[in-house]
């Protein structure tokens, strides 16, 4: 194929390199496409939308027929333009009709490139070339863009010189400052755009004044320039003088390309990937082709290959606008990712614009999956925000996000360290990204889903990649894997920046533990896969849930193994963990065998309990399979047989029948630890239930009742007569319907007889809102609709609390605040607020007595009680946090010898508001002889000490404004004393401790 016009000589411009050719030949037999522009009267296309749609696929094949130092994108909106003005073609296709403008144009350039290259090299070999002193101008320029470079602040002048001295690519420079490799484009293009600020201020605002001189210096071709100028500055390393001359002309060869040429781009074009033998779908945009088929044109009659999928369509558009959480000003260029929440794929990605806004446009939608919307900016802590996604029967689903507050959060440093001690190398530090609470109560489950965010070096040191800010998906929770155990802090977050570099994470205490797997014979099981399933928080599971600890490879390897031929396993260093807070009864060293062995029924879990001071043996006796028969009786709820209910039984597979007239089902299933029974029939609620087998029973029966069920509907409004929208009614501990905007309801399957009916507020809704009163409570269906009558709490006061030093008068920030309404004598209901730098904001008050509790992340906490009245202005109140105390204090023991161990509590003596947030101080634990009982959470914090070789202790972080009670915690001893602090003082005490009298 020929480029139609002058033909090219070699040297000219024109001439085509070894890899045009591949390209052009795959363009040249395109098939014409059905779709063509036909001409209007004017000779202009009356379609233009039709070459627009092409544009990413004219952009594509323009970035591969340029050479490094031309313009595609240029190239491209050029043939556009000419393509508007130009009549169409009727029966060539449209992309070969545009591919052979856009070549046209190329050629042009390229001509008119080299026209004026001769003229240019003409005028420098003729007598009136430009005097030496052009030659000092142009050098002076080169030190110019040196010392701005030198001049720039970090991070941003180490990014450009790693990028443009070093020649490292964006991945390796993150890597190296341990950086995601957005953060590292992102100071690229800052960092080249202060300099080029930078740079027009020196000379004046004239940016020809630096850009001219120094492309002059730069001799054409660029490319071929640039290598020998970094020989040259990296060989000239001799003076201080020589590495800034060196670094002015390497750096300034590849900045000037950033700074004043529009083709340049910080990282190199993608490669061009090769056809697979099955055809897949390419990215919109994308030109593909087999980089090592050979350049000859393809024979006449050879099958033609499309050179780009068409777009997929578009399914999901979300929007948003990033903004600063402090100043609330936009953010531009910040990194916005959509990944798919199972699996993190990341779907689509942009940049804010100027105003802080994106759009992003995900074309992967098939089924319903939950999507999640990724924020991270230089200098703030990453936002992650989930995203529901439906597919859309036609249109695309689109979804305003609002505005998007970034905040800066704390960016922690410290240290992990074994149960020595000592330093723990090469330790993974892992932020949970989403939150469980299990059934104990308190956070479960917290690796399911986790950002790596460091690893600790040779010392056991680390220092966090990111900042965090304040969220309920970690639980502020960060822990530590290492190659072989397990660690876990506290932390307190906050929203302004912050720098911790004292946080100690300290691997948690192990237990050895070893099992033997018997048949029902008592012969020994080879092979048969064994799981030890934790109990406890933050990082197991519920009990009786069959569900593998997740997390990092080393970690899921600790808790699962196969047996020896001799059937035996150990499982040595399974991590203990705490007692759940949220539970006094959890037990932190509880376990459940999980055991599978080829040919056996699913066998029951065994729960056991770890000994850190001894191994604990176990044997596990496996149950064979076998079949039993399982009796299910179906009745309704007057007691009446149900015919032909459609029945299924679940032990090791489900089976399924029918019942006969008298409303039984008879069904032979595989023996299993426990069954799950299920029925259904029309016109009467499903019912399910599941049921233990003991060992060896032969058959086993079951009851079911079946409600009779009708439509049932209604509305739920306040006391005034407002729809309450968003409400779910609840009968018989099940959600049956929910309300919409206009407070309307519709069940179809509602159970009939007199039944009790819960209505709950909507999640997204401040449950403070509603007394909770209804009426009416119970409900017949039979009686056709009925209107629940919500009590709503009157009044919508805007309530702010400014937060302050009551020394200094400086705001502070709160690390934990609550508000809560009275109700009676206590405190119950609390209000959703909005904390940040020395303010405290509660919307749409309801009237009542309510108390603001809050503690800052130094420690200074207090109470504020105050009232709000229906018809109230916006109330601004202020509250004064002193500074806490240190109390230090020994023990005496009167009469009696110290005993090998001892426990200390603290607590208030009042019941003050401060004391809701269970801080009455915080143990400063002396390594040598002392350790915290049951942590530093909620509860009464309790120091475990060894007072025969340590009896002395201390306090920090005592609350001022309550008298603080230290007690002794034993059967036999006591001891007690009680003391009050002074904001910022230091208090000393000695508690006697004696025999128990009584």
């Amino acid at each position: 194929m020929r480029i139609r016009g002058n033909h090219p000589t070699p040297g000219h411009p024109t001439a085509r390199e070894p890899r045009y050719p591949q390209i052009l030949e795959v363009l040249e037999p395109l098939p014409a496409p059905a779709t063509t522009c036909p001409p209007d009267v004017n000779g202009v296309p009356d379609n233009p939308e039709l070459l627009l749609q092409e544009r990413a696929w004219l952009h594509a094949l323009a970035r591969h027929l340029v050479r490094p130092h031309e313009a595609p994108d240029e190239l491209a909106q050029d043939t556009l333009a000419a393509a508007m003005t130009q009549p169409a073609p009727h029966t060539t296709g449209l992309r070969r009709w545009l591919a052979g403008i856009l070549r046209k144009q190329l050629a042009g350039r390229r001509r008119a490139e080299h026209r004026r290259r001769t003229r240019e090299s003409k005028l420098a070999s003729s007598p009136d070339a430009p005097p030496t002193l052009d030659v000092v101008a142009r050098f002076e320029v080169q030190r110019d863009v040196g010392n701005a470079v030198l001049s720039l602040a970090e991070p941003y002048r180490t990014t450009v010189l790693l990028r443009y001295w070093e020649e490292l690519p964006p991945a390796a420079i993150g890597e190296r400052m341990q950086v995601p490799v957005e953060t590292v484009r992102t100071r690229l293009k800052r960092g080249l755009a202060q300099l080029r600020e930078r740079l027009d201020q020196t000379h004046g605002g004239d940016r020809s004044a630096w850009a001219v001189p120094l492309a002059l210096a730069l001799p054409q071709p660029i490319a071929a320039t640039v290598t020998p100028l970094l020989v040259f500055a990296k060989v000239s390393l001799m003076t201080m003088w020589f590495k800034l001359l060196a670094t002015g002309l390497a750096v300034a060869a590849t900045v000037w390309l950033l700074l004043t040429q529009p083709w340049a781009t910080i990282d190199p074009p993608p490669r061009l990937e090769q056809h697979a033998q099955a055809p897949t779908t390419a990215p919109a945009g994308d030109l593909v082709h087999d980089a090592n088929a050979p350049t000859k044109a393809p024979p006449p009659n050879a099958e033609r290959t499309p050179i780009a999928s068409p777009p997929a369509p578009v399914t999901l558009v979300v929007t948003g606008t990033v903004v600063d959480a402090t100043t609330n000003a936009p953010l531009a260029a910040v990194p916005v990712q959509l990944l798919t929440w199972a699996t993190g794929t990341v779907n689509t990605e942009g940049l804010t614009a100027a105003d802080g806004t994106f759009t992003l446009r995900d074309t992967r939608g098939g089924k319903a999956e939950l999507r999640q919307l990724v924020v991270r900016a230089l200098d703030y802590a990453p936002m992650r925000k989930d995203v529901s996604y439906e597919p859309p029967p036609t249109a695309p689903q689109t979804i305003e996000l609002g505005t998007l507050p970034l905040v800066r959060g704390t960016l922690f440093a410290g240290r992990v360290i074994d149960q020595q001690g000592l330093g723990v190398a090469n330790a993974e530090l892992l932020l949970p990204l989403e939150s469980f609470f299990g059934g104990f109560g308190g956070p479960q489950d917290m690796l399911n889903r986790t950002a790596l965010l460091g690893h600790t070096d040779a010392t056991g040191a680390f220092q966090l990649t990111e900042p965090i800010a304040p969220d309920t998906r970690h639980q502020n929770l960060l822990f530590a894997v290492p190659a072989h155990g397990l660690g876990w802090c506290t932390l307190e977050t906050t929203n302004e920046r912050r720098e911790v570099h004292d946080l100690v994470i300290r691997l948690r205490p192990t237990g050895d533990a070893r099992v033997l797997v018997e048949d029902p014979k008592g012969r020994p099981v080879a092979n048969a896969r064994v799981r030890a399933l934790p109990r406890y928080g933050p990082i197991g599971s519920r009990r009786g849930w069959r569900k593998e600890v997740p997390g990092p490879e080393p970690l899921r390897q600790l808790f699962v193994g196969h047996t020896a031929p001799d059937g035996t396993l150990a499982f040595p260093n399974l991590p203990i963990g705490e007692r759940n807070h949220w539970n006094s009864g959890t037990v932190a060293n509880q376990y459940e065998l999980w055991v599978d062995a080829e040919g056996y029924a699913w066998q029951a879990l065994q729960p056991f309990e770890l000994d850190p001071a001894h191994e604990q043996n176990l044997t596990f006796r496996l149950v064979a399979t076998r079949e039993m028969t399982v009796t299910i009786f179906v009745r309704n709820d007057v007691g009446t047989p149900i015919p032909d209910a459609l029945v299924v039984v679940d032990g090791l597979g489900p089976v399924q029948g029918r019942t006969n007239a008298a409303g039984i089902a008879e069904l032979t299933v595989r023996s299993a630890p426990s069954l799950a029974i299920r029925a259904t029939c029309a016109n009467h609620r499903e019912a399910q239930t599941r049921i233990v087998i003991a060992p060896d029973a032969p058959s086993a029966q079951q009851t079911l009742t079946l409600d009779r069920t009708r439509t049932f509907s209604g509305r739920v409004v306040d006391q005034l007569g407002t729809p309450a929208a968003g409400m779910s009614l609840w009968v018989d501990q099940k959600k049956v319907a929910t309300t919409d905007d206009q407070g309307s309801f519709q069940v179809e399957d509602f159970p009939l007889g007199e039944r009790r009916v819960v209505i709950a507020t909507p999640p997204a809704e401040d449950p403070v809102r509603w007394t909770g009163g209804q009426v009416p409570q119970t409900v017949d269906a039979a009686h056709g609709p009925v209107t629940f009558v919500m009590q709503r709490r009157l009044g919508s006061i805007d309530v702010r609390a400014t937060i302050v030093d009551a020394a200094t008068g400086q705001p502070l920030e709160p690390a934990e605040a609550h508000l809560r309404l009275r109700l009676q004598q206590n405190y119950l209901i609390p209000k959703r607020i909005e904390t940040a730098l020395g303010l405290v904001t509660a919307t749409s008050t309801p009237a009542g007595h309510w108390q603001l509790v809050v503690r800052t992340a130094t420690g200074q906490q207090g109470a504020l009680e105050f009232s709000l009245t229906e018809g109230q202005p916006p109330t601004d109140l202020r509250l004064e946090l002193p500074l806490p105390g240190t109390i230090t204090g020994r023990l005496t023991f009167v009469g009696v010898a110290p005993p090998e161990n001892l426990i200390l509590e603290v607590h208030h003596a009042s019941s003050v508001g401060t004391r809701s947030l269970g801080r009455p101080g915080v143990w400063a634990v002396d390594p040598s002889g002392q350790a915290m009982e049951n942590g530093q959470g909620f509860g009464s914090p309790a120091l475990k000490l060894q007072p025969a070789q340590n009896p002395v202790f201390r306090l920090e972080l005592v609350d001022p404004n309550d008298s603080i009670v230290i007690a002794v915690r034993s059967r036999v001893l006591v001891g007690e004393t009680t003391v009050r602090v002074k904001p910022g003082q230091l208090s000393e005490v000695v508690i006697e401790v004696r025999a128990r009298q009584d």
